[in-house]
């Protein structure tokens, strides 16, 4: 153990389990600590540090940049919220391709906005019968580009 250095720590087993596996195929021994601890208490896995994942020193720099390419690591800068831009449109009809890759390979996705979920705080929590009313951000995101946008008409 005096060889081997912590690579990172998980508080899911499950996702230990992948990075594990992705590693073990590259062919980098690794090593899981208070796995079964997290097993069998999975609740308080975060009190005891999680699952720590450990390798070997002459490992480690690989091994960052496997996890790093196989998305397990994910820098800070990818980290930072999507913003959903705004196209306008002078038509009220939904679009057929993508405004930036134009790629037709999009969804329509609704997140529930603020007063959606003060609607439902008042509901569950305070015993008010408010008017719930689903109040939801609709925007398109694209599968290829991965950009959100909205359609704002003229």
């Amino acid at each position: 153990m005096n060889d081997y250095k912590l690579l990172l720590t998980f508080s899911q087993l499950h996702e230990s389990h992948m990075a594990k596996g992705y590693l073990n195929s590259e062919r980098i021994a690794v090593f899981l600590k208070d796995e079964y601890m997290t097993q069998i208490h999975n609740f308080a896995a975060n009190a005891s540090g999680g699952v720590r994942m450990y390798v070997s020193e002459s490992d480690y720099d690989r091994s960052i940049e496997l996890l790093k390419k196989g998305g397990f690591i994910i820098s800070k800068n990818k980290q930072k919220k999507d913003v959903i831009q705004e196209i306008s449109s002078e038509y009220s009809a939904d679009p057929t391709t993508c405004p930036f890759c134009h790629s037709d390979n999009f969804t329509i996705t609704k997140e529930p906005n603020f007063a959606m979920v003060i609607n439902l705080f008042m509901l569950l929590f305070a015993s008010v019968l408010p008017i719930v009313i689903p109040i939801y951000k609709k925007y398109y995101l694209c599968f290829d580009c991965g950009k959100k946008w909205k359609i704002i008409k003229k």
